[in-house]
């Protein structure tokens, strides 16, 4: 019995030995040779019965069509009659795809008309069975090494579990390399599929995005897109729904922004989600409730709040300005320049003639409208009338809405108090944008220094061709020399840093920062409290201390319109809208602006005074 065991135990090493010779020829024979395998690959099953596990140590596949490289290491193939379900447990894969199209490497292949029988049933047996491993099969991998072009990713903990018509996919960090730096990382990544329903769902924990200087030097974005163009389909597809709970994008250059995405959600072409934005240690934006239509490219937002620091337009330049001349690519422009006047051939199309000039101007004078002087024909004053249509073609102004904000609240830092819009209106269009707002709200001190009237109409501000015009609405206006020129220069000076983010480099550096500032006809109750007469400034030619002269409360006037060529800045416009304001109600509202101030009684019976000879006069004339 001492004799018979050993020789059992080696009899049976001696058959395991040889059944793991024999699948080794036979894999070699037929599978190494023709898909160009190492030969180092060696198949290893560890036990028969009702729980086999097939080891491969070492898979090294040589190079496609379909990749470039593909490398396994330590696979175990786990197959167990009790629970029919195969696993695959691999240590880490290579993988370097060409991902060519997956349809033209479709299996032609059919078995021929006068083949053998066990042929025919064999090839059956590995049809179901390739059947059954697209059915119900579970992959876990601990590390994937996933090369396209440029670009790496490093999957960690990677499982995929096919259970019929579902399939589920989950990775516990995913990182993200260009040329072996680090622009991304995925924490967390859930991804389902039912076959059924062709419903796609992707949920995250975290995602990381790293925009640096790299994507300058770098075509780190054009190379992704090309990888995005090898996913096509021709048969296009259904946009999968995307859950994050925050995604993060991370701006390094020049400056540390940071774009803080929470609760994004991406359904039907349309992304929702919460926006905070970070510049260093400072929270300086709130977005909530931000619904962004990826199909009509529009925005709506609940409520934004905006802390506005003397630093932040230029922060905020330093970082997008670098992006922006990198990815804008000029349009070309024609040699033969237009000197018609109109600045786009297209808008020559939509005048009446031919020519953006009126030809027929002379006969087009209204001899209607001419009044005679001293009953004499030969003496005519005439006004003539213009044909201004070519104007209007050639100033046409096309703008696209870009979002809309329920409430948006800009916070002056240092005292510089809060603008807060209603309905505020963002529109872009090829020559400049459009703000528009129901309400606009100007508070300093628990002092309203700027409000709406009535929400009958909306204030629009334009900015085209380097100049800014103004259509105001019927608005109370509590005026402040201090306080205005001190928060709208700020908030200007704001708005052109960012403006000049877009701008093309071409214009040179100018001493001025509009070439036409413009503000419609308004209606406006103007209330202003008078200070102490500075006589010095006075002297000097700044006529707005006359306006310290009076208190003024709610005088209702119509302010004329106001044009001002190359203003040198919003201090300067402050000072000529003063004087303009002065002028108009002088000449216009001079009467309104006494009734509204402690002398009008005095006023009043100067003029009663006044009218006595011409009431006297009429008088004697009708006794007569």
């Amino acid at each position: 019995m001492n004799v018979i065991v050993p020789w059992m135990v080696s009899g049976k090493l001696y058959l395991w030995k040889l059944f793991h010779s024999l699948i080794n020829y036979f894999f070699n024979l037929h599978i190494k040779k023709a898909y160009n395998i190492n030969k180092n690959c060696y198949i290893f099953v560890k036990r028969l019965g009702s729980r086999n596990e097939i080891l491969i140590n070492h898979l090294n596949c040589g190079q496609s069509k379909m990749y470039s490289r593909l490398e396994f290491k330590f696979i175990k193939f786990i197959l167990s009659l009790r629970r029919q379900i195969p696993i695959i447990n691999i240590q880490t894969i290579e993988f370097s795809p060409t991902l060519i199209p997956g349809n033209k490497f479709e299996n032609h292949f059919k078995i021929w008309k006068n083949s053998y029988y066990n042929t025919i049933r064999r090839l059956n047996i590995l049809d179901l069975l390739q059947d059954e491993l697209k059915k119900f099969i579970i992959f876990r991998i601990n590390n994937i090494n996933l090369s396209l072009k440029s670009y790496k990713f490093v999957i960690i903990h990677f499982r995929l579990i096919k259970n019929d018509n579902k399939t589920r996919i989950a990775l516990s960090k995913c990182k993200i390399y260009f040329k072996n730096i680090l622009i991304g990382t995925i924490n967390n990544l859930r991804i389902s599929h039912d076959k059924n329903t062709n419903n796609i769902n992707v949920y995250g924990d975290k995602m990381v995005i790293v925009i640096s200087n790299n994507f300058i030097k770098f075509p780190i974005i054009d190379e992704l897109v090309q990888i995005g163009n090898m996913f096509n389909n021709d048969e296009g597809g259904k946009l999968p729904n995307i859950f994050f709970k925050e995604i993060i994008i991370q701006f390094t250059i020049n400056n540390h922004l940071r774009l803080v995405l929470t609760e994004c959600f991406l359904e039907d072409f349309i992304l929702k989600c919460n926006i905070l934005v970070r510049i260093w240690q400072k929270d300086i934006l709130w977005l909530k409730k931000c619904i962004y239509d990826t199909v009509n490219n529009e925005l709506e937002i609940d409520n934004v709040r905006m802390r506005l620091f003397k630093s932040t337009a230029d922060k905020i330049f330093k970082s997008f300005r670098p992006i922006y001349k990198n990815f804008y690519r000029p349009k070309s422009r024609s040699k033969n320049k237009n000197m018609s006047g109109c600045k786009h051939e297209k808008d020559i199309g939509k005048l009446n003639n031919t020519a953006c000039l009126n030809h027929n101007y002379i006969e087009s004078l209204n001899s209607e409208n001419t009044i005679s002087a001293n009953d004499n024909d030969l003496l005519k004053s005439y006004h003539p009338i213009l044909n201004n249509n070519y104007l209007d073609s050639c100033s046409n102004f096309i703008v696209k809405k870009l979002f809309n904000i329920q409430k948006l609240t800009i916070d002056f830092q240092n005292g510089n108090g809060s603008f807060i819009f209603k309905n505020f209106n963002f529109s872009s269009g090829e020559e400049g944008f459009r703000v528009s707002c129901s309400k606009w709200t100007f508070i300093k001190n628990k002092i309203i220094f700027l409000d709406s009237v009535n929400d009958n109409s909306k204030f629009i501000i334009e900015y085209r061709d380097n100049s800014l015009f103004i259509f105001p609405y019927h608005l109370y206006l509590n005026f402040s020399i201090d306080d205005f020129g001190s928060t709208f220069s700020e908030f200007t000076n704001s708005i052109g840093k960012i403006v000049n983010i877009f701008s093309t480099g071409n214009s040179s550096k100018n001493n001025y920062i509009y070439d036409k500032f413009y503000i419609d006809s308004s209606r406006l109750l103007f209330s202003y409290k008078s200070k102490p007469i500075k006589m010095l400034k006075l002297l000097s030619g700044k006529y707005i201390e006359l306006l310290n002269i009076l208190n003024i409360k709610d005088l209702d006037f119509i302010l004329r319109e106001l044009t001002i060529n190359y203003p040198e800045n919003f201090g300067y416009i402050i000072s000529y809208l003063i004087s303009h304001m002065l002028d108009d109600i002088l000449e216009n509202n001079f009467d309104t602006l006494i009734k509204n101030t402690p002398i009008s009684s005095t006023y009043q019976l100067k003029k009663f005074i006044e009218n006595i000879p011409r009431i006297t006069g009429k008088v004697y004339r009708v006794l007569r």
